[in-house]
C-alpha cells in the first residue's frame, strides 16, 4: 500500500491510500489509476459540491473504485460528507476490493452494491472477458446462468424503491459497457422524480444517441472525452 494524492483536490496533502501500479490485482485489473478520465471525473466532482444537502452520486461500473474512492475521499475533504456515493458494481472481487480501500481510507460516505444495472431484475453472466489482456474494466454481461454462477443484475427503480438506494440520486455516472440503454430503461422512475445530473459512456460517438431514452425534460449538454452528459 502506497499514498497518493487525491488529483482532484488542491491540497496535496490530503493523501488516499491506494495500491502500488506494479501490484498484480493493478496489472491484471486495467483501468487501475485515479487520473484515467480524468475530465469526467473531475466534471462529476464540480457538480457534486452544487448539490443540496443528502444528495448521493451513483457511479455504476465503480471497476475497482478508481473513481468512487476519490470521489467520496473528495467530499470528505471538501466538508460534503451528507453526499453518499454508491459504487455499484457486478464483480464480486471488484467490490471486495472497493470495501477493503473504503476501510483503509476510513470513509463513511461511500456504499457498495454488488450487482448490475438494467432494465429488468434477473440473473446475468458474463459475455466477453477482457481479463486475458487486462482490461477487466470492459467486462460484458448477458442475460443467463450457469453452473458456476450469476451475478444479479437490478433495476435503478427497484433499488431506489426497496431502500438499498436511500439517498436522492443528484448525479448519475454510467460506464456500463454497451449496458446503458438497459439501465436507462430500468431507471425511468427515478429520473423524473430525482431528475439527475447525467454522464454516460457514449458507444457510438458519431452520434448523441441517449436522449430518445430520457424523458423529453432532459436536454443535452456537451460531450466530455467519451460522456455525454445531460441535464434537466
Amino acid at each position: 500500500m502506497i499514498e497518493i494524492s487525491n488529483r482532484y483536490l488542491n491540497d496535496k496533502n490530503q493523501k488516499l491510500i491506494w495500491v502500488e501500479d506494479d501490484d498484480p490485482f493493478m496489472i491484471n485489473n486495467f483501468p487501475s489509476k485515479h487520473s484515467f478520465d480524468y475530465r469526467i471525473k473531475k466534471d462529476i466532482l464540480e457538480k457534486s459540491l452544487l448539490l443540496p444537502l443528502g444528495n448521493c452520486i451513483i457511479d455504476c461500473g465503480a471497476h475497482i473504485g478508481d473513481g468512487s474512492i476519490p470521489f467520496a475521499h473528495y467530499l470528505k475533504c471538501s466538508g460534503r460528507e451528507d453526499i453518499m456515493v454508491y459504487a455499484i458494481d457486478p464483480s464480486t472481487y471488484k467490490c471486495n476490493f472497493i470495501e477493503d480501500m473504503i476501510k483503509k481510507n476510513n470513509l463513511k460516505n461511500i456504499t457498495v452494491i454488488n450487482c448490475g444495472l438494467s432494465k429488468k431484475n434477473g440473473s446475468y453472466v458474463i459475455s466477453r472477458d477482457w481479463s486475458k489482456i487486462k482490461n477487466t474494466g470492459r467486462m460484458i454481461w448477458k442475460e443467463g446462468q450457469s453452473e458456476t454462477g450469476e451475478i444479479i443484475f437490478n433495476t435503478l427503480d427497484s433499488l431506489v424503491e426497496n431502500k438499498i438506494i436511500n439517498h436522492k440520486i443528484g448525479i448519475l455516472h454510467l460506464d456500463v459497457e454497451g449496458m446503458e440503454i438497459d439501465a436507462l430503461q430500468g431507471a425511468k422512475e427515478t429520473l423524473l422524480k430525482d431528475k439527475p445530473y447525467l454522464t454516460i459512456e457514449n458507444n457510438d460517438r458519431k452520434n448523441i444517441f441517449y436522449e430518445k431514452y430520457l424523458p423529453e425534460m432532459y436536454k443535452f449538454n456537451k460531450l466530455i472525452n467519451q460522456n455525454q452528459t445531460f441535464s434537466v
